[in-house]
C-alpha cells in the first residue's frame, strides 16, 4: 500500500542488505496526493497577512534600540576540547533525529545511517534539509518516516519492519527544488525555491505572508507568539514568523536581511543580521548580543538548549547564557544534532562536535508526561573517556549496561525522578535529573489545582489593580500557558518566595494533559 500523500508508490531503494523489501504499491500515481484527504487546487496562494509587529524590531537591520532592550558585549571565555566523532568523507551529513543521520552526496548519492552504522537507505543527489515526521502526519510514512529534500527531488523515507523504503514524495512536484523542511504541530512546512509552502494532509497552499513571497527561505521553529506555535521563515524579505490552524496568522518580526535563524528546546529565536546575534526569549523580549568580530552563523537543537556560532574565526558554543570558544570554526554548520552536538563539515570531512564533559538526558523530557513506552537516552561524554554510567529510578537502582525502557502502563499514576550520574576514570562526578509523570487519569483541574496558585500567589501581582496584565480565570491562563510554564521554570516568576516544586511540576502537567477546568 502507498503511503499516503507523503510517499510517492515506485521505491528507488531497498532497505539493508539482506532484507526483503515488499512490493510496493504502483497502483496510485506518485504525482498524485493519494487518499489523504481533498487537496486544494496546488497553485492556491493564500495571504496570510501581516498582523503586526507585536512590539518587535522594525530597524532594517541596524537594531539601534527599536525594541532590543540590552546590548550585552561578549568576550566568550575558553572552553574544554571538543569531543569529534568523524562521520565520514562527503559534501553532506544531516541529522534526521536522534538516531538517525544522512551522510555522503555528489556523485555517489547519500546514505541513510542508524545508530549503530547500519545503512538504512541509499539515494541519489545531495541533500539539502532532511526531517523526521512526527505528530498526526506520521501516520502517512509509517514508522520511521521521514522526509530527504535533494537539489532535484523531495524523498520520504518510510521503515516498518526492519525494512526502508525510500521513494519520491509528490508534494515535490509541486513545489519544485526543496531547500528546508519544518513540521509544526500538524503541518509540514516547505520552503522551496519559489516560495513558502504548507501541508496538513487535507490542504496544501503556498503562503505569502502580507503578499510577500518568501523564496529559498530558512525554516526554524515552533515559536510560540500569543500562544500559537508558529514557523520562522527568513529570507531576503526578512524574518516571518507563520502558522495557526483556521485563521492563517503571520507576524514580521522586523529583521532585515537575515544570514541564518535557529529556535532552541525554550522557544528562544536566535537571528544572525547584519553581523549582530539578536535573541528574542519566549517571552518576547529581544537581545542583541555584540562580539569583537562579525558573527556569521547560528544553529540550535529542538531538544536541548545548546546553541551554536561562528564568530569571526572562532566556533563558540552557548550553553546556560555562558559563551565559550570551542576551537576554530569550521568550514560549514550542517545542523545541529541532538542540540548538543554540531556536525559540520572542515576540510572536507564531515565530523560531529561535543563540548567537555556532560551528562546528556534528553529523553524523557522534563516535566514530559508518557502515553507510551518511551527508551532512555542518556549519555556521558566526551565518548573517549568512558566514564561509568549509572540510572537511578524513584531511588532504585538500574543494572549496568541494561537499556531502560519508561512503560507507563508498568509505573505508579503521577511524578517520577530519573537520575544518571557518570563517573570519569579521574574520579570526577557529573549527574542530570529528569522527572515525569506517568499518566494518570488523575488529571490537574483548573479548580483544585491552578486557581488556588492564581489566588495564593500570582494574585499579588496579576489583577487590573495589581500592576501586572491579570492572570485571574482559566481562559487567560491557556491564553499564556507557554509564558507562564517559562517563567516558573526559570525562577523569573513569583517574584519573591519561588513556587514549590509541587505546584511548579503540577501547572506543567496541567498545561501537558488539556489544561481542564
Amino acid at each position: 500500500m502507498c503511503f499516503l500523500s507523503l510517499l510517492g508508490c515506485d521505491p528507488i531503494v531497498q532497505g539493508p542488505p539482506g532484507d526483503v523489501v515488499d512490493e510496493v504499491d504502483t497502483g496510485v500515481d506518485a504525482g498524485s496526493l493519494s487518499d489523504a484527504g481533498v487537496i486544494d487546487d496546488g497553485g492556491v496562494v493564500h495571504d496570510a497577512g501581516v498582523q503586526d509587529d507585536a512590539g518587535f524590531p522594525d530597524d532594517a537591520g541596524f537594531l539601534d534600540d527599536a525594541g532590543v532592550i540590552d546590548v550585552p558585549i561578549v568576550v566568550p571565555g575558553s572552553a574544554a576540547e571538543l569531543d569529534t566523532e568523524p562521520l565520514g568523507t562527503g559534501p553532506v551529513a544531516l541529522p534526521l533525529g536522534l538516531d538517525r543521520v544522512v551522510r555522503g552526496g555528489g556523485a555517489d548519492g547519500f546514505e541513510v545511517v542508524g545508530a549503530n552504522g547500519e545503512i538504512l537507505a541509499r539515494g541519489a543527489g545531495t541533500p539539502r534539509a532532511a526531517r523526521v515526521i512526527e505528530g498526526a502526519l506520521t501516520s502517512a510514512l509509517g514508522e520511521g518516516g521521514a522526509l530527504i529534500a535533494t537539489e532535484t527531488a523531495l524523498l520520504a523515507l518510510s521503515t516498518t519492519g526492519g525494512t526502508s523504503v525510500l521513494a519520491p514524495s509528490p508534494l515535490g512536484a509541486r513545489t519544485g527544488p526543496v531547500v528546508d523542511l519544518m513540521e509544526v504541530g500538524d503541518t509540514l512546512w516547505i520552503a522551496a525555491a519559489g516560495g513558502l509552502y504548507r501541508y496538513d494532509a487535507t490542504r496544501f497552499e503556498e503562503v505569502r505572508p502580507g503578499g510577500v513571497p518568501l523564496a529559498a527561505a530558512q525554516l526554524a521553529g515552533p515559536l510560540s507568539i500569543d500562544g500559537t506555535q508558529l514557523v520562522v521563515a527568513a529570507s531576503d524579505r526578512g524574518v516571518f514568523a507563520v502558522g495557526g490552524d483556521a485563521t492563517l496568522r503571520a507576524f514580521d518580526l522586523g529583521v532585515a536581511s537575515p544570514v541564518a535563524v535557529d529556535v532552541d528546546a525554550r522557544g528562544t529565536l536566535w537571528v544572525v543580521a547584519a553581523g549582530r546575534l539578536l535573541e528574542r526569549s519566549a517571552a518576547g523580549d529581544w537581545l542583541q548580543w555584540l562580539f569583537a568580530e562579525d558573527v556569521g552563523s547560528v544553529t540550535a537543537g529542538r531538544r536541548a538548549t545548546d546553541v551554536w556560532l561562528s564568530v569571526g574565526a572562532d566556533l563558540v558554543h552557548v550553553e546556560g547564557g555562558v559563551f565559550s570558544v570551542a576551537g576554530p570554526a569550521p568550514t560549514t554548520f550542517l545542523a545541529a544534532d541532538d542540540g548538543a552536538a554540531l556536525v559540520v563539515r572542515a576540510d572536507g570531512v564531515v565530523e560531529r562536535l561535543r563540548e567537555g564533559r556532560s551528562v546528556r538526558l534528553e529523553a524523557p523530557r522534563e516535566a514530559e508526561v508518557l502515553e507510551t513506552v518511551r527508551l532512555v537516552d542518556a549519555r556521558a561524554l566526551p565518548r573517549s573517556l568512558q566514564a561509568e554510567l549509572a540510572l537511578v529510578l524513584d531511588g532504585v537502582s538500574i543494572p549496568a549496561g541494561a537499556p531502560l525502557s519508561l512503560d507507563p502502563t508498568q509505573l505508579s499514576p503521577g511524578l517520577h525522578r530519573l537520575v544518571a550520574t557518570a563517573t570519569y576514570p579521574d574520579g570526577d562526578v557529573l549527574r542530570a535529573e529528569r522527572q515525569f509523570f506517568a499518566l494518570t487519569a488523575d488529571f490537574p483541574t483548573w479548580t483544585d489545582d491552578v486557581l488556588p496558585v492564581a489566588e495564593g500567589v500570582c494574585s499579588a501581582c496579576h489583577t487590573p489593580t495589581g500592576g501586572a496584565h491579570p492572570l485571574e480565570n482559566s481562559d487567560q491562563w491557556r491564553a499564556e500557558i507557554d509564558r507562564i510554564v517559562e517563567a516558573l521554570d526559570s525562577g523569573e516568576m513569583p517574584l519573591g518566595e519561588p513556587l514549590s516544586e509541587e505546584d511548579r511540576l503540577r501547572i506543567r502537567l496541567w498545561a501537558a494533559t488539556g489544561m481542564q477546568e
